[in-house]
This record gives C-alpha cells, structure tokens and sequence, in this order.
C-alpha cells in the first residue's frame, strides 16, 4: 500500500490529480505553532538594535500578522518598505528576513 495524500500525486479516491506547470500549490506563511519562538527571536534583534521601542513593537505585530495571514512575501515587502523610509536598518532586515525564512510554513 503506497502512500497516498498531497505529495504522491493521487488524491484519496484514487484519481490522479492534475498538476499544471506553474501551479502554486502551496502559500509560504508564518508557522502559527511557533510564533512566539518567533517573537522572542525577532524581539531580540530589535533590542539590540537602535531603533526606538516605540517604533518597532507595533512593527513587529505588523510583521508577524502578515506573515501568519497573507504570507510571508507580504510581510518582506512591509521589511523592505520599512527600509526605503529609513525607519528600519538594513541589518536588522536581513535578520528579520533570516527568522522568517526559519519559522516558515507551507499551506
């Protein structure tokens, strides 16, 4: 008896399912699970930066609301944003980018 579900290509009646070339099947987002492992990680890169924490805890709740609902993509846009007003440090982006890509979810 093989393995049947959503990675051998047959659904659980037995059929074969169709899979287009380009076809996302899957929405990278935040791992609802672990997201305060995320938070801790992430509040730790704020602290030892130097921006204010009147700026990036709300940031960070931005950040992890994206990540978890919309996707991760979404939320590294936001990052970017962040960047390109100079509100947030290139470093800390990239450890943010770092943690998301760590905590991440396929769904």
């Amino acid at each position: 008896m093989g393995r049947r579900g959503k990675y051998s290509g047959k659904s659980k009646r037995g059929k074969k399912t169709q899979f287009h070339k380009g076809d996302n099947r899957f929405i990278v987002m935040l791992d609802i699970s672990r997201v305060e492992y995320f938070q801790y990680d992430a509040k730790e890169v704020m602290q030892a930066s130097n921006v204010e924490p009147k700026v990036w805890e709300p940031m960070l709740s931005s950040i992890i609301a994206k990540a978890s609902r919309n996707s991760i993509n979404e939320a590294l846009d936001y990052i970017d944003q962040k960047v390109e007003e100079e509100v947030l440090p290139e470093k800390v982006a990239a450890e943010l980018d770092r943690l998301l890509r760590k905590y991440r979810r396929n769904r």
